[in-house]
């Protein structure tokens, strides 16, 4: 006798949960989400955990092209974000509720916003739930927590929890191994180092620099820059004052070369600057961009092991920087980035410049 059956499908039970975001709103959601409308921060978070799939829109710097001149990794190893549809501007400027409603998301990520009310008044006018995740970096123990809580909580929310708690327990292990490698050295044989042409909502010449520089921080550097806040500028003047033994150029300055005033330009012509120690003594080196639409998180550490190298090169002379760096980004984004990354540089990074 023939028993014919038919297998229907088991859907999955719909799972919703609560959430706590940086407004410290309750937020509650069903989850996997499946189309959600990531801006700001939360896009390069959300590749880090490989959970980009269900995203259907983005901010116009996570949509740009990846091949022009851009620091940010994430979007090398993830081009596909810049065919997805975009619903403002850095920052949030412009935000197109109307497109985001009409997308009729089941979530929405969103930076640059400092009010419950407002988050709270997005989610009313898109009938989405809105998750508000501004915070997170690695320049001090606080930034750390906060990335750390909003990796967490990203992994809740998309599934991986593991992926988030290995990403994180690797970040800590790569940062004691680089505090292990420096602490006991003394601060009498410690160069005093200054790092120029940091990025900060743009591109910028030598004076743009900080105080809690992520990668001079995981090497115990002198850090002649130490108690400015985490972005700033210094003028010629202080530079000059300061006298470093080392200057470290990052190279988002390049954004600034249509002005004539990238650092590097300004070292090679500005009159003011020809009596660095550090220029006449060759001690002028490169990195790739910390920052480039918000904070990296994979390339302050690979500068790291690239500075310490030159800092500390007894301590580091077991490193290879562009492979320690390739293991990096692979951690962070699945693909070894470094000479992709620095070709969109003038094939710049981690080198001694010859003035």
């Amino acid at each position: 006798m023939c028993i014919s059956c038919v297998i229907l499908p088991v859907c999955a039970e719909e799972k919703t949960i609560t959430v706590v975001d940086d407004l410290n709103r309750e937020v509650t959601i069903q989850v996997p989400p499946s189309a959600v409308v990531s801006t700001g921060m939360a896009t390069r978070f959300l590749s880090y955990l490989d959970a980009l799939d269900p995203v259907i829109a983005v901010s116009s710097n996570d949509a740009s092209n990846p091949v022009s001149l851009s620091g940010a990794a994430y979007k090398l190893a993830n081009p596909q974000l810049q065919n997805l549809p975009v619903v403002c501007e850095i920052a949030s400027v412009n935000l197109n509720e109307e497109l985001i409603t009409s997308m009729n998301p089941d979530l929405i990520y969103k930076s640059d916003i400092s009010d419950a009310k407002e988050a709270d008044e997005l989610s009313a006018k898109t009938r989405a739930p809105v998750v508000t995740i501004i915070k997170g970096g690695l320049g001090t123990e606080q930034d750390r927590n906060d990335l750390y809580r909003n990796l967490r909580l990203l992994g809740e929310i998309t599934g991986k929890s593991e992926k988030a708690e290995d990403l994180i327990a690797y970040i800590e292990t790569t940062i004691k191994d680089l505090n292990d490698r420096t602490k006991d050295i003394d601060d009498s044989a410690k160069p005093s180092v200054y790092v120029g042409g940091l990025a900060y909502k743009g591109s910028h010449g030598i004076e743009s620099t900080s105080g809690t520089e992520p990668a001079l921080g995981f090497i115990n550097v002198n850090n002649v820059a130490t108690g400015m806040p985490s972005s700033g500028s210094v003028s010629k003047e202080q530079i000059l004052a300061w006298d470093p033994d080392i200057i470290f150029i990052d190279l988002a300055t390049l954004g600034n070369a249509k002005t004539g005033k990238t650092a590097i330009q300004q070292l090679e012509s500005d009159p003011s600057l020809k009596n660095l120690k550090a220029l006449k003594n060759g001690q002028i080196y490169t990195t790739l961009p910390n920052v480039w639409s918000y904070s990296n998180m994979e390339t302050p550490l690979a500068n790291a092991y690239y500075m310490g190298s030159v800092v500390y090169p007894d301590a580091f002379d077991d490193i290879d920087p562009k492979e320690k760096a390739d293991e990096i980004y692979t951690k962070f984004l699945g693909s070894p980035l470094f000479a992709e990354l620095n070709a969109q540089y003038e094939n710049l990074a981690y080198l001694n410049l010859d003035f």
